[in-house]
């Protein structure tokens, strides 16, 4: 599960493409590791979480991107992804370390 820490993003879908682009000033992903399924996570080219691949999560124009050992449904609780979009909301960048 990607989760988005941005100042100011605005998705909008391209009936072109059907793809959806984001427009911001600062954008930056944080993705889990940890599998909650090992079944589907079979299913799933590369490294995953048993929902996305930690790839499909990485989106071009990312300022920031953090892997960080957490599980899927939780990610919104875990104190690691709360202190890091903190630490991005703040600075543009995640926390070293």
């Amino acid at each position: 599960m990607v989760m988005i820490a941005a100042a100011a993003v605005r998705a909008c879908r391209s009936s072109e493409t059907d793809t959806v682009h984001f427009v911001t000033h600062s954008l930056g992903g944080i993705v889990v590791r940890q599998l909650v399924n090992p079944i589907l996570s079979l299913l799933i080219p590369g490294t995953d979480d048993g929902k996305v691949s930690i790839e499909s999560a990485r989106l071009e124009g990312m300022k920031d991107f953090r892997v960080i050992p957490a599980t899927h449904p939780f990610i919104m609780n875990n104190k690691l992804a709360i202190t890091q979009t903190l630490a991005f909301l703040a600075e543009g960048k995640f926390a070293s370390g």
